[in-house]
């Protein structure tokens, strides 16, 4: 069953209908300005949805989710927790680009119940700010088989790609280098670009919905998908990394790294800073 703030859809885009579920509740819009002017900033990461793609017909919230993180903390100190990100998220600034690189998890299938992850970056989405624009993969196990995906969305529009079918065009396989960036450009608009060492670059201009400025934070994350009843069942893979991570803004932000917990509270990941722009995704339990 759905829950209240919560309805199904569908659409059909390049001859493929696509099963999605968008939450209805609006959080309140914030005011911003735009970016004056952009230092280029590499981000050592020290101390940060989606959701994860969608098996269709089931009760699985797609598309992004913004968060608000238990226990955020900037520079040094314990790590902020959350029940469906674990990553970086970079803040305290007007963001104008973010750019990494990652290689697609391998998934361990050892249910025939639906799991899902996804692996991206993007700008918004955190706390007031319920604009997102980001993309990445998608990974997500059915029948205890494995799949991946190309992942882009404009939340809270519902998903681009990445809704628990493989985007045509855009194959992804664990072991692939993603190589993507969310860029302001001057007419308002953002631009995700997500280049895959398999040779394919995907390209689109957006917006997401409503008055939300969508910059006023940028994130590197892995998640999994959040429901009504909780948190869904997140895939085993190998640890991730994040790699080359960068961004622009206007100003030198904080960063702040995050834990997945699960319902109990219990860490399911310990998020590390491994280098000058690199974050480590580190699973203890899944």
């Amino acid at each position: 069953m759905l829950s209240s703030d919560e309805q199904q859809s569908s659409k059909t885009e390049k001859g493929r209908t696509m099963m999605f579920f968008q939450r209805k509740s609006a959080p309140q819009a914030l005011r911003g300005g735009l970016l004056a002017a952009a230092l280029l900033f590499a981000v050592a990461a020290a101390p940060a949805t989606s959701a994860p793609a969608v098996e269709p017909g089931a009760s699985h919230p797609g598309g992004g989710s913004a968060s608000s993180f238990s226990g955020m903390a900037s520079g040094r100190g314990a790590n902020a927790t959350d029940k469906a990100w674990s990553g970086a998220v970079y803040r305290g600034a007007n963001f104008s680009s973010i750019s990494a690189q990652w290689v697609v998890p391998t998934l361990s299938c050892d249910s025939s119940s639906f799991q899902s992850s996804y692996t991206w970056l993007g700008l918004g989405g955190w706390n007031q700010d319920k604009a997102l624009e980001q993309l990445g993969t998608a990974q997500w196990c059915k029948s205890g088989k494995a799949y991946y995906g190309l992942f882009a969305e404009f939340w809270q529009n519902p998903p681009i790609a990445g809704d628990g079918g493989v985007y045509p065009g855009y194959p992804v396989s664990p072991g692939d280098t993603m190589t993507a960036s969310v860029t302001k450009l001057a007419n308002g608009q953002y631009r995700i670009k997500e280049t895959s060492s398999r040779g394919w670059t995907y390209t689109k201009d957006g917006n997401a919905p409503g008055s939300y400025q969508g910059n006023l934070s940028a994130e590197v994350v892995h998640e999994t998908p959040t429901e009504s009843t909780g948190v869904a069942d997140l895939p085993k893979s190998n640890d991730v990394n994040f790699s080359n991570i960068a961004y622009q803004a206007d100003a030198s932000a904080s960063t702040t790294l995050i834990d997945m917990v699960d319902g109990s509270g219990n860490k399911r990941d310990l998020t590390t800073s491994t280098g000058s722009a690199s974050i480590n995704i580190k699973w203890l339990a899944h």
